[in-house]
């Protein structure tokens, strides 16, 4: 049987940003993400994910020239679930709680990473799923690229001290 382990988005993958950022310091930094869905996390720890974010959210903030905002005037929550359960258990909790977005975590309560509602019906269904906006194959691989551009930034920022 299928677990949530195998469908996830592991956290070493998982786009996030600080709560501690405002609309336009999300916009400046991010213009181009095109995830729906954005995990927020607290105290500079991406383990310690608060909640969430829409996307669509910010953009009203942003057209309402509300750019002084914090994110964490956005925040909804998020459900948590085991990485051990099996998938298919996970198909009524995301109809029942109307979510696309949920946070995995081990038997210890440690972050493991995210399934979306996307990655729960591409592993069922075993193809990938695209939308009119996705260049990539997956969100899966933009959150990889994404973090393989982070790493190289950090590597680059590291190599100049």
């Amino acid at each position: 049987e299928l677990t949530i382990r195998g469908a996830m988005t592991h956290r070493t993958q998982v786009f996030s940003v600080r709560q501690e950022m405002t609309v336009g310091e999300f916009f400046t930094i991010h213009e181009t993400v095109g995830f729906s869905r954005i995990p927020i996390y607290e105290e500079n720890d991406t383990e310690k994910i608060i909640g969430f974010l829409m996307r669509n959210d910010l953009l009203v903030a942003k057209a309402e020239h509300q750019l002084d905002r914090p994110l964490l005037e956005f925040v909804k929550d998020m459900q948590t679930l085991l990485s051990s359960m099996p998938l298919s258990s996970t198909f009524d909790l995301f109809l029942k709680n109307k979510v696309h977005i949920l946070l995995v975590v081990d038997e210890y309560g440690g972050l493991e990473g995210i399934l979306t509602l996307e990655d729960l019906l591409e592993s069922i269904l075993g193809v990938q799923i695209h939308d009119e906006k996705d260049q990539h194959l997956s969100m899966r691989e933009i959150a990889e690229d994404l973090a393989k551009q982070r790493q190289e930034e950090f590597t680059l920022k590291g190599s100049k001290k």
